[in-house]
């Protein structure tokens, strides 16, 4: 018997949003996961992923389904995840739960340095280093609520204790106003 070390953000997920997390198992292995979370009324689909020689036996729908139950309870108006366009079985099976493409998603690639000379600097921003801490939290999420509509406190929580995991927030003048 081998024993896999779980990936870390798929155990901090586990531990924080253990209603949002599902796994399928036929008889001795793991076929599919998939995890989600709400915050407020916004319901996101994190990951679902089957075993590809698993993927037509509606395993798919029936973590799907579960993970639908999480918010179930709470006035949930608005379903979103991230998926790849090419990705059709996905996106088949994401469109019969209501939930359709928005945007297109582009890939840009050109020259760094091109783009960098055609930049008019006309505003700078200040930036700093922010230590995992709560109040580097609550600063992350005071630029979250405005332009998300949600704040993502776990995801900072993890990101910013995570190993080797550094965040900068930008200031102009003395407002945050992003951070990386």
């Amino acid at each position: 018997v081998q024993f896999i070390q779980p990936n870390p953000y798929y155990a901090f997920c586990l531990q924080k949003e253990p209603d949002g997390f599902w796994v399928a198992e036929n008889e001795t292995e793991i076929v599919g996961m998939a995890f989600s979370w709400f915050r407020g009324s916004f319901w996101f689909l994190g990951q679902l992923f089957i075993v590809p020689t698993c993927q037509e036996g509606g395993i798919g729908r029936k973590l799907l389904d579960k993970t639908l139950e999480l918010g179930s309870q709470v006035n949930v108006t608005n379903r979103a995840l991230i998926t790849y366009p090419f990705n059709r079985v996905s996106t088949a099976l994401y469109m019969r739960y209501g939930m359709y493409p928005r945007e297109p998603i582009y890939r840009m690639v050109g020259d760094g340095a091109v783009a960098r000379s055609a930049h008019k600097e006309t505003e700078s921003f200040n930036y700093e280093k922010l230590p995992p801490a709560a109040a580097t939290i609550r600063q992350l999420c005071s630029i979250d609520e405005p332009v998300l509509g949600i704040p993502l406190e776990r995801h900072h929580e993890y990101f910013l204790n995570a190993h080797g995991g550094t965040c900068y927030i930008f200031r102009r003048e003395k407002n945050p106003e992003g951070y990386a």
